[in-house]
């Protein structure tokens, strides 16, 4: 993907090979992380981290035949994989695009992404560190006060069927937060079918007062970001925004992926 880019051997600096092989600003931290996996490998090279020189690799096997054996190798990770695979075969056209084309570009299906978030090993230590918290704070809560959850996500939630259906916590109220009409879709549609009781509203961040629905009003036990923080042009602003809907001594969960 880099080589597709055009650049040469010569240095170059992180600006200029965006603006040159016109990759969308949404996408500069994937950018610098892509050479830095390129520098681990001994293919890039940055002294300051502001100028890099990229080296021409040796010869690598074709990409589909390490895909296919990491398959064979690992096939509990299939979705993790059948993702890598479908993002890397798109990569330099996934940077070029702004995210509101992002999730059309590289799409593997509702119930691979699912699978992935939910039960993939990638995710099943942050899942149960979260649902953990859940149960903590469910467990501390006094026998009167119904349990308020705020859950900021990217179109699907384990963990509203983790406390409404497993825990089973019926004084409590569980609103899922999302900025994408089709995700607000199916996630109707899902809570609807399984006669869970969450309420859904369309909703971004950074926050402002007349943008808050009535459903989110009252404060929150526990606020869940998952996987969206990344995405907030303004990380600071947008944290505590969040953090003025928590109520007194309750949690802030970052579930995030990313180094």
């Amino acid at each position: 993907a880099v080589s597709a880019t055009g650049v040469g051997y010569d240095s170059f600096t992180l600006d200029s090979l965006m603006d040159s092989a016109s990759i969308h600003k949404s996408h500069r931290f994937l950018l610098a992380r892509i050479l830095r996996m390129l520098q681990a490998e001994g293919i890039a090279e940055s002294e300051d981290g502001m100028s890099w020189t990229v080296y021409k690799p040796a010869e690598l096997p074709d990409a589909r035949d390490i895909w296919q054996t990491l398959v064979n190798d690992y096939p509990a990770y299939l979705s993790e994989l059948t993702l890598a695979g479908r993002f890397g075969r798109h990569l330099l056209e996934f940077m070029h695009a702004g995210a509101e084309e992002d999730a059309a570009i590289t799409t593997c299906g509702e119930s691979t992404f699912n699978h992935l978030f939910e039960d993939s090993p990638y995710f099943n230590g942050i899942n149960q560190s979260v649902k953990s918290v859940l149960k903590q704070v469910a467990d501390s809560l006094p026998g009167h006060r119904r349990l308020r959850v705020l859950e900021f996500g990217l179109g699907q939630s384990n963990f509203a069927r983790y406390l409404k259906a497993e825990l089973a916590i019926e004084a409590s109220d569980y609103v899922i937060a999302c900025n994408d009409e089709q995700a607000e879709q199916n996630l109707r549609a899902e809570f609807s079918a399984s006669h869970l009781p969450v309420d859904i509203e369309m909703l971004d961040l950074p926050l402002t007062e007349d943008s808050l629905p009535a459903s989110m009003q009252s404060g929150f036990d526990v606020v869940i970001l998952n996987h969206v923080l990344h995405q907030a042009d303004d990380l600071s602003q947008s944290i505590n925004d969040v953090r003025k809907l928590l109520l007194k001594d309750c949690k802030l969960v970052l579930v995030e992926r990313r180094q």
